[in-house]
């Protein structure tokens, strides 16, 4: 076993294992993908459209667990599994009668899923909450 600390956040994706501490607490211990997983709610597919499209025509979409619209033509959307839910997404944007630009699985940063799980932990302590930001404190299996 190696233990690592650091303070480039970027650095602890190379692990197998993450824990994330702030203000000397453990908030979340995880493999990194897991943890991009709980900052991101699943996994996002960023759909780009040609022209201006409303995205709550995708919230019908069984795989689909949200949606987020950044932009009138940036659509984020959240499921269980970006690969396999990605066609079905493109073909309800064209039965919906968008236009598909682009669509590609968006991976956070690893900064940016600290920063998230950060703010969750700081908003949940802050509203009483117990517990912590990324829903459990036992690794995952892997």
């Amino acid at each position: 076993t190696l233990v690592v600390t650091t303070q480039y956040v970027g650095e602890a994706e190379e692990c197998d294992q993450v824990a994330l501490i702030a203000d000397g607490r453990l908030i979340a211990l995880a493999t990194p993908d897991d943890l991009r997983r709980q900052a991101s709610g699943g996994e996002v597919v960023e759909i780009e459209t040609t022209g201006v499209f409303d995205a709550r025509a995708l919230q019908a979409i069984p795989s689909v667990r949200s949606v987020r619209q950044p932009g009138p033509r940036q659509l984020w959307v959240v499921t269980e599994d970006a690969g396999a839910a990605t066609p079905a997404i493109v073909e309800a944007v064209t039965q919906a009668g968008g236009e598909v630009a682009s669509a590609r699985e968006y991976r956070p940063t690893f900064d940016e899923v600290f920063a998230e799980l950060v703010q969750r932990q700081a908003a949940a302590e802050s509203a009483g909450v117990p517990g912590d930001a990324g829903g459990s404190r036992t690794p995952s299996a892997t």
